[in-house]
């Protein structure tokens, strides 16, 4: 009777835990548009990768769009970071908002024009991912000055939580929306949900926003934060270890949908389904990944070793409905591990290196994917849609036993988290608490 009462409180604990950062109206405020806005952009994806799937039979044409959008995350990655640490965070997302904006209007038009061209969809591609070189680490940025120091665990599950929402909601209504009213609606959806995203994002209050230390306008700062990074006992094996899993296992935009069409032969519904139920999985992960405040290098690497063994498992699925089912449970984990990586992150950082930090993180996660389009592209044409799934599965495993084994000064500084927990919720020099934009 105590264990379970016990059991009931560990829960209790763990739900309060996951949520403690909703507390704050900006927080709040800031995850509502982001949420919104997250589910505009999967649906502009699915109906990106749907387009150029049904103009072309190429295998190389989907991971080429990929690699494009994501190129310039890794060439200029580290001087994104770099802004993002020398600028108001704010100020630089509603700026990128904008961008956005304008692109999926301008997108969304000439494909309802008439046809497009794959050449077309590689410009915009590469338009979008310039955007994200600045976009992405400011977003996660921000919420270290959104959310309370001992709240940050939580935003970020909470935040991690989105993307998988997103693409639980997104592909079905891009399918049902591609069915009634055309492609080219899916864009404008999106472009709509930018500007509700501004709308909530202007909302915040930044009286109530906690200032953060910003470096100055010159001086080596790509240079100083990749040289911080190598060097931190925490922060360099973390973000080595990102980079491998990156490279290997996070391809799903490519890999699911070629699995899709050359390997169970089927069209955007069977694909809408499985992302769908990947995003459930996600959901599920982004909320036990929140509850867990302080993360550590044996947890991480364990992630990495159950993520590796479900893509195994889902590359060998014999039918779509095991394959679905496969990837359901495989979403987990393929959020747990980043949730985790994050966390860890965010609390060991140096508040002043934040931004090229996150940077160098959507180095890992995101940059790696042109080189992981090109893998992917060589294995499927090479062994099949499935290859991806089994050699990247056996990559990323292979990977988190190795973090396991090791031992050194990295191990040792993940053991004890009040000795970085300090410099994540260290004061930084005043800024503008005028409650303006």
């Amino acid at each position: 009777m105590n264990g379970g009462s016990g059991r009931s409180a560990g829960v209790a604990a763990h739900l309060r835990s996951s949520v403690a950062a909703l507390h704050g109206a900006n927080v709040r405020l800031y995850l509502a548009g982001s949420a919104l806005s997250l589910v505009g952009t999967f649906v502009q994806s699915f109906a990106l990768w749907w387009l150029v799937l049904s103009s072309t039979d190429s295998t190389a044409a989907l991971p080429i769009t990929i690699g494009v959008q994501t190129a310039p995350i890794l060439l200029l990655g580290t001087w994104g970071g770099s802004v993002v640490d020398r600028f108001d965070n704010k100020r630089l997302l509603v700026v990128t908002t904008l961008v956005n904006t304008a692109t999926a209007l301008v997108l969304g038009g000439l494909v309802a024009a008439g046809p497009v061209s794959v050449v077309t969809v590689y410009v915009f591609a590469a338009l979008t991912g310039l955007v994200s070189v600045v976009e992405r680490p400011a977003l996660q940025a921000i919420l270290s000055e959104l959310a309370q120091p001992d709240e940050i665990a939580s935003a970020v599950g909470l935040n991690a939580m989105l993307p998988p929402t997103a693409r639980l909601l997104g592909p079905p209504i891009a399918a049902l929306l591609i069915a009634s009213l055309g492609i080219s609606w899916c864009f404008f959806l999106n472009a709509l949900s930018f500007v509700v995203f501004l709308a909530l994002l202007g909302a915040t209050r930044r009286d109530r926003m906690l200032p953060r230390r910003r470096v100055g306008t010159r001086g080596p700062v790509v240079r100083e934060g990749l040289r911080y990074a190598r060097r931190d006992p925490v922060v360099g094996p973390v973000l080595a270890m990102m980079f491998l899993v990156g490279f290997a296992g996070f391809n799903f935009a490519i890999i699911l949908p070629l699995m899709v069409k050359y390997t169970f032969r089927a069209d955007e519904r069977v694909l809408a389904v499985v992302l769908s139920l990947s995003a459930v999985g996600s959901l599920v992960g982004g909320f036990a990944a929140a509850g867990v405040k302080r993360p550590s290098m044996r947890m991480i690497g364990a992630g990495a070793v159950v993520f590796g063994v479900l893509l195994m498992a889902a590359g060998a699925a014999p039918s779509v409905p095991w394959w679905a089912a496969a990837n359901l449970v495989t979403g987990v984990a393929g959020v747990v591990f980043p949730t985790m990586v994050v966390s860890m992150l965010q609390q060991a950082s140096r508040p002043e290196m934040l931004g090229r930090v996150m940077a160098i993180y959507n180095v890992a996660f995101f940059g790696t994917t042109p080189a992981g389009a090109v893998f992917v592209a060589w294995l499927t044409s090479a062994l099949g849609a499935r290859a991806p799934f089994l050699v990247g599965g056996a990559f990323v495993a292979v990977t988190g036993v190795l973090r396991l084994a090791a031992r050194g000064p990295a191990a040792a500084a993940a053991a004890a988290p009040a000795a970085v927990a300090p410099a994540a919720a260290a004061p930084a020099a005043p800024a503008a608490a005028d409650g303006t934009a």
